[in-house]
């Protein structure tokens, strides 16, 4: 699946249409699986409140509806709105000392 969206940016007070291109392959059941199998075994909760133990524990229950979900939502171009905001922290590189 291969999605491209046009956003407009107010840059340096300038109007600027960004293309951002997003390519994806389509989600299975296995591929689902093999991302929970992955998860660590901490005993945190995630923003959906759920213990991974207990994702694991229900995993080949959920993985076919979640796989689904996946898909549709990269078709439709729909997004939750947490999953919109990340955070950017710039770390600023070594300088190295000239002789």
């Amino acid at each position: 699946m291969h999605f491209k969206w046009t956003i407009c940016a107010n840059i340096h007070s300038v109007q600027e249409k960004i293309i951002l291109s997003y390519f994806s392959h389509p989600a299975t059941t296995e591929s689902v699986i093999k991302i929970i199998d992955k998860l660590k075994n901490n005993m945190t909760c995630g923003p959906d409140l759920l213990l991974v133990r207990i994702i694991k524990e229900v995993k080949h229950e959920i993985a076919e509806p979640l796989s689904k979900l996946k898909n549709e939502s990269i078709e439709q171009g729909i997004c939750a709105e947490n999953l919109k905001e990340t955070k950017l922290i710039a770390i600023q590189k070594n300088k190295i000392a000239l002789n």
